[in-house]
């Protein structure tokens, strides 16, 4: 009895295997190692860390009264129209994601073939067939201007930049070929 009891009082309970202690370790490793690589090339002058306090003050001072006598020529037209757009793209968020939500609820339409078949039903109209092709090539071609654009700031060496941006271009297109065959595939 005295032998099993010792058995199980010298174990001892660890939270992760050696495996996950290992892979968390590597994490953090990497972690570290990506912010010390990244401290290292960021170009910091220390002399605008000397005045920094009496910037920060003054920037205070000139925020403080606030003046608004400059609000109704300058800030209102673009508050006003910044609130616009949001609320109009709120609006249209809903107005495109309704449809979708109900025909993808099992709550509302439980039944798989009903909601298979109205699914098929909303996709066999050409126009709509057409309207995803030109959702989907238009959110590709905003992937394609954003790609472009990181990897022209970013990556200088010019071989390398073509190359990535080979690759994206083909992904995309990829994608878009790939849209046309599940939208008009049969």
């Amino acid at each position: 009895m005295n032998a099993a009891l010792a058995h199980v009082e010298s174990r001892t309970w660890r939270r992760f295997t050696p495996r996950q202690r290992l892979s968390r370790f590597a994490i953090y490793f990497a972690l570290v190692v990506a912010i010390v690589l990244s401290l290292r090339s960021v170009e910091v002058i220390p002399e605008f860390l000397y005045d920094a306090p009496e910037q920060v003050k003054d920037l205070l001072t000139r925020m403080w009264p606030i003046a608004w006598s400059h609000y109704p020529a300058g800030v209102h037209g673009a508050l006003m129209e910044t609130l616009h757009i949001a609320t109009l793209g709120t609006i249209l968020a809903v107005a495109m994601a309704l449809p979708v939500g109900i025909l993808a609820a099992h709550n509302v339409v439980p039944s798989r073939p009903l909601n298979y078949a109205a699914w098929k039903s909303v996709f066999s109209e050409m126009w709509f067939q057409v309207g995803t092709m030109l959702f989907v090539a238009s959110l590709l071609y905003h992937a394609w201007v954003g790609m472009r654009d990181i990897l022209m700031d970013y990556i200088k060496p010019t071989g390398i930049r073509l190359t990535l941006q080979f690759g994206v271009a083909f992904v995309l297109l990829f994608y878009l070929v790939w849209t046309a065959a599940i939208l008009w595939g049969r």
